[in-house]
């Protein structure tokens, strides 16, 4: 549905005046991104699920008027009245708003990943814990979603009567969630019930070269065991120089939480 409102409009200056005209942020969204939910886009994607469910009403009356345009010719009529159907189906609401609130989540998590202040044990922190909010969404349905159900069983969104068609494939929610958060743990290096020793191991000794989780009372031999399993695992020879460099690293900072 994405693809096809955005081939509309990109290829007819027309058509995309009229968008404008109508719905600006849409017009503006469908302009920018490629598919809904290709990996390199998540945030672009949001943006254009979000200004669909925001200008949901203005898009539909658009698409009404347009397919009862007879200034268009038979083919866009017809393409417009589909548009319209699949807009006002039930299954499309209940599918826009699982998009939704899901882009939400990953667009989050993508803003999240790119700081560059970022360690790579708060990165795993914050997948883990979108995988386990996804793992709940199981049972509990995203905030849209709730309004999307309470449209559906109103068969009215957005002042728009919604309608039952079962040649629209509904997303299932609880695989949809189950198939997000097994992608997200399956790029884990701890994925495998094999590695999440190991990969706890790695964790713990990565810590000790963060301020942060420095203890209160911080030796000047402090984290030298960590250092030097770390260069083991990573085959780096100069671990001395890369101890010597803590050391002298230690004296410079300041441990910032007692523990």
């Amino acid at each position: 549905f994405m693809d096809k409102i955005r081939n509309m409009f990109s290829c007819s200056p027309k058509n995309s005046r009229e968008l404008a005209e109508v719905a600006k942020g849409l017009e503006e969204q469908m302009l920018k991104i490629g598919r809904v939910l290709d990996t390199r886009w998540v945030a672009s994607s949001l943006m254009a699920v979000k200004a669909v469910w925001t200008d949901f009403k203005a898009l539909y009356n658009h698409f009404i008027e347009a397919s009862e345009d007879k200034q268009r010719d038979s083919k866009q009529r017809s393409t417009y009245k589909g548009l319209c159907s699949t807009l006002s189906s039930t299954t499309f609401v209940h599918n826009l708003a699982l998009m939704f609130d899901a882009l939400e989540e990953l667009s989050d998590l993508s803003l999240q990943l790119q700081k560059s202040s970022l360690n790579l044990i708060q990165a795993h922190s914050d997948v883990t814990l979108l995988i386990k909010v996804f793992e709940n969404r199981v049972e509990n349905m995203g905030r849209r979603s709730v309004e999307a159900k309470i449209a559906i069983d109103d068969l009215m969104f957005q002042d728009v009567k919604l309608c039952v068609r079962s040649k629209i494939p509904s997303i299932p929610e609880k695989q949809f969630y189950r198939s997000l958060a097994n992608n997200l743990t399956s790029r884990l290096l701890s994925s495998s019930s094999n590695a999440a020793e190991h990969y706890t191991k790695i964790m713990n000794d990565i810590k000790v070269i963060h301020p942060m989780y420095w203890p209160k009372d911080l030796s000047i031999t402090y984290g030298e065991c960590e250092i030097q399993r770390i260069c083991d695992r990573f085959k780096i020879s100069s671990s001395q120089d890369i101890i010597r460099d803590f050391r002298h690293f230690k004296q410079g900072r300041k441990p910032m939480l007692s523990g």
